[in-house]
């Protein structure tokens, strides 16, 4: 029998990340997608006004909203059927 990979949960800095989301200029009720949280935390300082220097690149991004309690899939297509996946907060 093989194990099934589970998700976990948030760890400290996937936590800070997702802080700096919030604050950053992405409204999260509109559907983003994971590439446009990493660049939006990217150029967010943090709340001491520092830069991050560890940003999340887009598919780590992913993973980190799918394991987020906070944040759900959009399953709606935003622009011409893409197949972008796109993240709302709840």
């Amino acid at each position: 029998m093989s194990r099934v990979k589970r998700l976990g949960v948030l760890t400290r800095q996937e936590e800070n990340w997702l802080d700096t989301l919030e604050r950053s200029s992405i409204y999260t009720r509109t559907p983003f997608s994971a590439t446009e949280a990493s660049r939006a935390i990217a150029v967010t300082p943090n709340k001491k006004g520092h830069i991050l220097k560890m940003v999340p690149n887009p598919r780590k991004m992913a993973y980190i909203l799918r394991k987020s309690q906070r944040y759900v899939r959009w399953n709606k297509p935003k622009i011409n059927n893409k197949t972008t996946v796109y993240w709302v907060k709840k």
